[in-house]
């Protein structure tokens, strides 16, 4: 339990102090859930991974969806605890870039994870660290936020985590919805929040820098 207030009140001061109005959401039965103390609860459960390298995942791997989420490796970076993928990033004499696209968490179905980046060589040693690349919001049918980076010419894996200047970021998307007896779309306004920002969707997909 102490574990637990500590990891509460940790999470609180990522969020600049729990005094202002505690971020809620409904659930489908329509009762509410307070997304802050999830995540502290469960980042106070986990055990860190010894190797940022463990289950890299192959680049082709990486084009399709995958989760980031709490079934996944977690790591306690400096910045913060995190859960985190890392993927294998093939040897080229080219220049490279990093795509990737970020939709909406399945627990949290108003919310967008925001990546954070590290780079390591092929022993695993840190090559160069982005913890809050830009990203641009793409609205549609599918929405998602979409981040590009240049890879580093001698990096062999990339991290993707977050960090708690990610967690605390509040953003507002355009969300298409159906209503009514026929099709009838139409566009809403939502506060995501910072819940899903902790683990969510995503897709990664490694480009040639265009000349």
């Amino acid at each position: 339990m102490k574990v637990t207030s500590l990891a509460l009140a940790f999470f609180c001061t990522l969020l600049s102090g729990c005094g202002s109005a505690v971020v809620v959401s409904d659930t489908a039965s329509g009762t509410a859930y307070d997304k802050s103390k999830i995540v502290a609860d469960d980042f106070a459960s986990r055990a860190p991974v010894a190797s940022l390298s463990v289950g890299a995942m192959s680049p082709e791997e990486a084009r399709k969806r995958f989760s980031l989420w709490r079934g996944g490796p977690f790591f306690r970076f400096e910045e913060g605890p995190s859960y985190f993928r890392t993927i294998l990033l093939p040897s080229s004499s080219r220049q490279r870039r990093l795509e990737i696209s970020s939709y909406y968490s399945k627990d949290f179905p108003t919310t967008l994870f925001v990546p954070a980046l590290r780079f390591l060589d092929s022993t695993g040693a840190l090559v160069d660290s982005r913890r809050t690349p830009e990203f641009k919001i793409v609205n549609g049918l599918s929405e998602h936020i979409q981040v590009s980076e240049p890879i580093p010419a001698v990096a062999a894996y990339v991290v993707i985590y977050t960090t708690p200047e990610r967690v605390s970021q509040r953003m507002d998307f355009m969300t298409y919805s159906m209503t009514g007896v026929l099709p009838a779309p139409s566009f809403a306004t939502h506060n995501t929040g910072f819940g899903g920002h902790y683990e969510g969707i995503l897709k990664v997909v490694i480009k040639d820098e265009e000349k």
